[in-house]
């Protein structure tokens, strides 16, 4: 899974360049610090956003990424 990532965060498209590092840095990681979820919601965010309009992304991406937050930092 790594090596995969790892060629798609080097690919052209800058949106599976941002899927991809977002990806990379969950891998290994069980507990997130503050400013790796700032970064990898980051990443995210800017993958919609070679897409789509902010108007559209954000306020749908800011509500999923919230519910999933919650969920990993409430077990």
């Amino acid at each position: 899974m790594r090596a995969v990532l790892s060629v798609a965060a080097e690919e052209y498209c800058i949106s599976l360049n941002e899927m991809a590092d977002a990806l990379l840095d969950l891998i290994d990681i069980r507990v997130l610090t503050t400013d790796q979820a700032k970064k990898i919601i980051n990443h995210v965010f800017e993958a919609f956003s070679c897409n789509e309009s902010p108007e559209d992304f954000i306020p749908k991406e800011d509500a999923y990424l919230c519910k999933k937050l919650f969920a990993i930092t409430s077990n």
